[in-house]
């Protein structure tokens, strides 16, 4: 992969803002009433402004002293006898996540190996209370290298996603993790988790930077698909003091394209890749599904996603889908409906005139619409090049998929070839701009019904009929597949800070 000299200073890619702000202040306010610790800060997340400023932890179990020295890792290693587990961490992580509102509750703990059963049982009792007071989260547990009956005992507890970490490709191994860690060890923690528990889903992290070469990281990819790993979070090493082990390469931006690509094309479901990803980054995202949404909700979600971004705020991706409903861009006439208004009213079809570009179009469940929110001026980015970077993401998804999409000359939209007939339309994009500030933007047929498209002109075209994924394909991939596939494809384009909303 291409590479910088560890002798130049951190490249621009790798600048991070101070922490700071309400949302930050109030986690770690929240942390120290509690008495809670957290990855973000004995790890040295570069991540936790943003993290904390979302309201948002990961939460680190069992104290903040760990019985290995790992030469890539800044938590603490213990010099003496550890206190046992607190028996009030349970609920205490349980009022926090309650104070924070989180969906999605990620722990993570220290090795202690000087614990009969690893500390299994203390996560289990974690994951139990959570499930027992706070039954609507999901629960995503990153773990030290259990032995079968501990590790039972934290997937039978209730999760959602099983973590453990290889870290690093099995050559560097030795040389970067603790003694008393094995790669290939680490890879049957995951088969097994798999093999006891199919339904939870399987994630790992690997770092990227430490002298690697690409075949090997393609190998760790491999060897973590044939153990059942679904989800895979890949990120650059940053030398944490001194007396770690040195960055070998800053990994370019453009390499982290490729990494992202290959990765999706191993098989993982979730890929989050990139200079600042660690295990837990966004890791709501891995599960989420993609919600529907009232139009009329969904333009009040964009509203308030403007109005941060105009503050100054974090920049974001609306990702949901659409009950049945009609649009009118700026673009359209009355007459491109071309259904009576009394019987789209009898079959629960609103038509709602819009402030985005285009004519009009349909949205229905199966599609997929994400609304990106963004500052042009920011960016430096003008509205004909935004739009040709969303159509590029669509584009780029589709054929990940193995669907050949194109563009035409002249037409808005990304076009298939369906099984029968001519060229149809499968996406299409309508934007809006104020005061630099984006709106609306883009939707995918995945599995929509097609028929509604019957009730109007559909972007005025009266040439080209209109398609969807699963009328192309044998098997149509899940609406959450899509949508993680392409909101990567845009953070790529657009920015890797962007959030997911909602």
């Amino acid at each position: 992969m291409p590479r910088t000299s560890k002798r130049e200073l951190r490249p621009a890619w790798l600048r991070t803002r101070l922490p700071g702000g309400e949302g930050y202040a109030r986690v770690r306010r929240l942390l120290r009433e509690h008495d809670l610790h957290t990855v973000c800060d004995e790890a040295r997340c570069p991540n936790k402004a943003e993290c904390w400023e979302s309201g948002t932890a990961t939460f680190l179990l069992m104290g903040d002293r760990c019985t290995r020295s790992c030469r890539f890792c800044s938590v603490a290693t213990a010099d003496g006898a550890l206190p046992p587990p607190d028996p009030c961490e349970a609920m205490s992580v349980v009022e926090a996540a309650r104070t924070l509102g989180l969906r999605h509750v990620v722990l993570t703990s220290v090795t202690r190996d000087d614990l009969e059963d690893g500390g299994a049982g203390h996560i289990a009792r974690v994951i139990l209370a959570l499930r027992e007071h706070l039954p609507g989260v999901s629960i995503e547990a990153l773990i030290p290298a259990f032995d079968d009956g501990p590790l039972r005992s934290v997937l039978d507890a209730g999760l959602d996603v099983l973590a453990h970490n290889v870290e690093v490709v099995r050559r560097l191994t030795p040389l970067v993790r603790d003694g008393r860690a094995d790669y290939d060890r680490s890879l049957e923690v995951l088969r097994e988790a798999k093999r006891a528990a199919p339904q939870i889903r399987t994630k790992s992290s690997l770092l990227l930077g430490l002298g690697e070469t690409r075949e090997e990281v393609l190998e760790t990819l491999v060897d973590l698909r044939g153990a059942g790993v679904e989800l895979i979070a890949l990120g650059q090493y940053l030398m944490p003091t001194d007396g770690h082990a040195p960055v070998e390469e800053y990994v370019t931006p453009e390499a982290w394209d490729e990494i992202r690509a290959q990765a999706l094309d191993a098989g993982f479901t979730h890929v989050a890749a990139g200079p600042f990803v660690r295990t837990s980054f966004r890791a709501h995202e891995a599960i989420s599904t993609v919600p529907e949404v009232e139009y009329a909700e969904g333009l009040a979600l964009q509203d308030r996603a403007q109005g941060t971004v105009r503050a100054g705020g974090p920049e974001s991706l609306i990702v949901i889908t659409h009950p049945p409903v009609i649009t009118l861009g700026r673009m359209a006439d009355q007459d491109m409906v071309t259904c009576p208004r009394e019987r789209l009213a009898r079959l629960g079809i609103d038509v709602v005139r819009t402030n985005r570009g285009g004519e009009v179009t349909y949205h229905a469940p199966g599609q997929l619409v994400i609304y990106p929110i963004l500052d042009l001026e920011r960016r430096r980015l003008g509205g004909r090049r935004y739009v040709s970077l969303l159509l590029d993401a669509v584009q780029e998804t589709l054929e990940g998929f193995g669907i050949d999409a194109f563009l035409i000359e002249g037409l808005i939209g990304v076009f298939a070839q369906p099984p029968n007939g001519p060229p149809a339309k499968i996406a299409a994009a309508g934007v809006s701009i104020s005061r630099s500030i984006t709106g609306h933007g883009i939707a995918v047929n995945v599995t929509t019904d097609l028929s509604g498209y019957t009730l109007i002109v559909p972007c005025g075209l009266t040439d080209h009929a209109v398609t969807s994924m699963k009328e192309i394909l044998d098997r149509a991939p899940s609406m959450e597949e899509v949508a993680s596939r392409l909101v990567s494809s845009l953070r790529s384009r657009l920015g890797q800070e962007l959030r997911r909303l909602p």
